[in-house]
């Protein structure tokens, strides 16, 4: 049996295996694609691990699918997932040329591909950008595109948390465009579209209205996405147990089954979703960047203890730089190993920074050293992430200025 013959067999075989599963464990409802004619490029948003089972579901027809390069550091396990399936791989905060050749190749063979158009998952519950290469991607492919919308996920296994919860998830086809309608389009007109078909917020989402997620410890490691108290503006004091989530300020809430934040009678709640927080302490901490800017003050802005560096060289090879504290400062990412000289990173040295899993967080340099820095204990990756954005965007201006 040769590779191919392989792979459409192993996905006949999974869909057949995982149809009564999903829909005992997640509660998974969905309407299948027609993806005729084939093949087609297959877009889809980004919720769950669980993402290409569902979305296989709906698709009766083999496909390969683009995974983050990870998957490919898992040793024997790895070897075996692309005996199998022969995923796509993409390496995150790199600009992956291989990538798009291989899903190319894939269609030109005649065989479904599909791509989760974020790239990334949603910390706060709201569909991520997707990558302005997609629209390009979509037209250069020459074959139909399918977008296919996935609900639920987001409260079945958010990405901060560390458990599935039961509740109700959903997969429905949102659009579908013949190569010829492609064609008339510009590359940012098929961005508009697959934004439009893929878009959810989780907190507002028809879908899943008064759905409730039932698991145990719904509120831990919430800290991950939830990193600026809002009652007293701290930086890393959010701490999460069972249900309820707290600062050190004396701020107190309950993390319930639909999703949303609850208070004792009588106190204030400051805000209802995860998505209303984030948002608000995104702009927080953009203020607190501005401020420091301006005044330029030398000290770190935050950092955090316990973190491990590694140089990640090839597909299962990776080299341990040390253990030790990471800051953030307005200019830089700042190593410092325990026992050694501290290992600087300049933000406009890092040609893209990314966080993968949970709470890992990846970059790529300009002189092609790709890094992972990882921690034991929750902490917020993304605000790591964020900052990097805003100071790289205020260094940049104020160069060319």
């Amino acid at each position: 049996m040769d590779g191919l013959q392989r792979h459409r067999v192993v996905y006949k075989l999974i869909r057949a295996l995982l149809i009564p599963y999903l829909r005992l464990r997640f509660h998974y409802r969905c309407q299948k694609s027609d993806d005729r004619p084939s093949p087609a490029l297959i877009l889809a948003n980004h919720n769950t691990d669980w993402d290409p089972m569902f979305i296989s579901i709906g698709f009766p027809s083999h496909m390969y699918f683009v995974a983050s390069e990870h998957i490919f550091h898992w040793g024997v396990w790895s070897r075996l997932i692309n005996y199998l399936a022969a995923p796509i791989p993409r390496a995150k905060a790199t600009n992956d040329t291989r990538t798009v050749k291989k899903i190319l190749r894939a269609l030109n063979a005649g065989i479904n591909v599909c791509v989760f158009a974020e790239g990334d998952r949603s910390f706060n519950g709201e569909t991520t950008d997707i990558a302005p290469a997609i629209g390009k991607l979509a037209k250069q492919s020459g074959v139909g595109l399918i977008t296919y919308r996935l609900s639920g996920g987001y409260f079945t296994q958010p990405r901060w948390g560390h458990s599935i919860r039961k509740g109700p998830t959903y997969g429905m086809p949102a659009g579908h465009y013949t190569k010829e309608e492609l064609a008339e389009m510009t590359d940012e007109q098929v961005n508009e579209r697959i934004r439009r078909d893929l878009y959810v917020n989780a907190f507002d989402d028809p879908m899943v209205e008064n759905g409730r997620y039932v698991g145990k410890q719904p509120s831990e490691h919430l800290e991950i996405v939830l990193y600026c108290c809002p009652a007293c503006g701290s930086i890393a004091t959010i701490t999460t147990s069972g249900d309820r989530l707290s600062c050190s300020c004396g701020l107190s809430l309950r993390y319930n089954t639909l999703g949303r934040f609850e208070t004792t009678e009588g106190e204030q709640l400051p805000f209802e979703t995860i998505l209303e927080w984030d948002q608000w302490q995104q702009g927080k901490m953009k203020e607190i960047l501005s401020e420091r800017l301006r005044i330029n003050n030398a000290n770190p802005i935050f950092a955090d203890e316990n973190q491990t560096l590694y140089r990640i060289k090839k597909r299962e090879s990776e080299e341990n730089l040390g253990t030790g504290r990471l800051s953030l400062f307005t200019d830089r990412l700042e190593f410092q190993p325990e026992g050694s000289v501290p290992q600087l990173f300049l933000f406009r040295q890092i040609a893209a920074m990314a966080v993968h899993g949970r709470m890992s967080l990846v970059f790529s340099t300009d002189n092609g050293d790709y890094y992972e820095l990882r921690a034991t204990r929750p902490r917020s990756a993304t605000k790591y992430m964020e900052c990097y954005r805003f100071l790289l965007k205020r260094t940049l201006w104020k160069e060319s200025d």
